[in-house]
């Protein structure tokens, strides 16, 4: 199983910046989505199973934070990881997210450890959990001889 995440932003460089600092991570990535508003994001979460979502605050038609009240308080979407990348300092703001169940925030600038740091404790570390897998297949199909 590859992570499967959803990048929400109305800035062309900043995905284009997230896109390649998550091909830097060597995360194993099976689907990286693209979305420029919140209106975008939930239409690629009706559609496709997203493991964690990454929004920006400041978007136009559907902010992050209409975006994360619509996903958490929605049953199906709830479960989903939410991590705010923006540079909004507003502690009264962020408080408020955070009450509405987002996991994490990252501020711009941001850094490609801090990405593959938050996938990994929000969607669990897939190299890990492969390589049990792996060991326990090779440990049930060994034989004594």
């Amino acid at each position: 199983m590859a992570y499967s995440i959803l990048i929400v932003d109305d800035s062309a460089l900043i995905r284009n910046a997230l896109k390649i600092a998550f091909e830097k991570t060597n995360l194993p990535i099976q689907n990286l989505y693209i979305a420029v508003n919140g209106h975008q994001a939930l239409d690629v979460i009706n559609n496709n199973w997203v493991d964690i979502i990454f929004t920006d605050l400041h978007m136009p038609k559907m902010t992050g934070f209409e975006l994360i009240e619509k996903i958490k308080n929605n049953q199906l979407f709830s479960d989903i990881p939410a991590v705010i990348l923006s540079s909004e300092r507003s502690k009264v703001k962020l408080g408020k997210l955070k009450e509405l169940g987002i996991e994490g925030v990252i501020q711009k600038p941001f850094k490609e450890f801090e990405l593959k740091e938050i996938v990994i404790k929000l969607a669990g570390d897939w190299e890990y959990e492969h390589s049990r897998e792996l060991s326990k297949d090779n440990s049930d199909n060994s034989s004594d001889f």
